[in-house]
């Protein structure tokens, strides 16, 4: 990945923090202020419930994009990626994540139950989590993994490692403070399991030199688990389908990322190669 201007970073950096932290934070407690009479309908609950904790995100999104705009002069997109890929690979991602997400919660998830909302409750929320938790994934990464890479990358493999290692940390410092499971299940594989979903999405993103690889796994891993099949301990609100009375095994979780990630990485390397070959032939001809 490109870096960028290291003062317009910084003031990039502060300012996605302000408005996460601080502009996010305040529309979300006047947004539960607003709505904050008992007697509504479940399906208005749980939509207010789910868009109100989104709320940071979804500031933090709009944040995004007008500040990179602003004060870089450049467009999100170009941000999140250097290189150029194939949308089958894209899809292939998808479909990779969802296929491994799903086989190791049947596999090896206990006690699942039919979630305790009607249907048509767990049919509305299908479609806003389907608008709103990609945003969310979104922001996540773009803050703490593009933003980061574009300021302290180089060529230099160590350098990647460190920044890697890095977004680890960060990633598993932030579910500590926000996630229930960790006082249900406080074992050092939920704290492995989180450090390296952050060190693998960091390092996918710098050597595909792609950030849109672990921003689409991201969003399919939250997908899955507010429409499909929430558990115990879990931080995202939801009305899924099923619900697990147990919080997923840290040890299967891992291996089960570790594959998503490592086939990602071999399925875009050899789009990359196809690619390449074409270029090539192009300029032969």
């Amino acid at each position: 990945m490109k870096r960028n201007n290291t003062l317009k970073m910084v003031i990039l950096i502060i300012s996605l923090l302000f408005s996460w932290l601080f502009i996010g934070g305040v529309f979300m407690l006047s947004f539960y202020s607003l709505f904050s009479a008992s007697n509504y309908s479940e399906l208005l609950s749980t939509i207010i419930s789910f868009i109100g904790v989104n709320i940071p995100y979804i500031t933090l999104f709009i944040f995004s994009l007008v500040v990179t705009h602003i004060a870089l002069n450049t467009k999100i997109c170009d941000m999140v990626r250097d290189k150029k890929y194939s949308l089958r690979y894209y899809i292939i991602t998808s479909l990779i994540a969802l296929t491994i997400f799903s086989l190791s919660t049947i596999a090896f998830s206990r006690n699942i139950t039919i979630g305790s909302k009607s249907l048509s409750t767990k049919v509305v929320m299908l479609f806003i989590a389907l608008a709103i938790t990609p945003l969310q994934c979104f922001s996540e990464e773009y803050l703490f993994r593009v933003v980061i890479a574009r300021l302290f990358n180089s060529d230099k493999n160590l350098v990647k490692l460190i920044l890697s290692i890095a977004s680890g940390i960060i990633f598993l410092f932030l579910h500590k403070l926000s996630n229930p499971e960790f006082l249900i299940s406080p074992s050092i594989m939920l704290n492995l399991y989180y450090f390296l979903f952050g060190f693998l999405s960091m390092l996918l993103g710098l050597f595909l030199e792609d950030f849109t690889f672990p921003i689409i796994i991201h969003s399919i891993n939250n997908l899955f688990i507010v429409i499909v099949c929430n558990y115990a301990g879990s931080p995202l609100e939801s009305a899924s389908f099923f619900i697990s009375s147990t919080i997923p095994s840290p040890l299967i979780s891992s291996i089960a990322m570790i594959m998503i990630f490592a086939l990602t990485f071999f399925c875009a390397k050899k789009n990359r190669g196809e690619l390449h070959g074409k270029e090539k032939e192009i300029n032969e001809g």
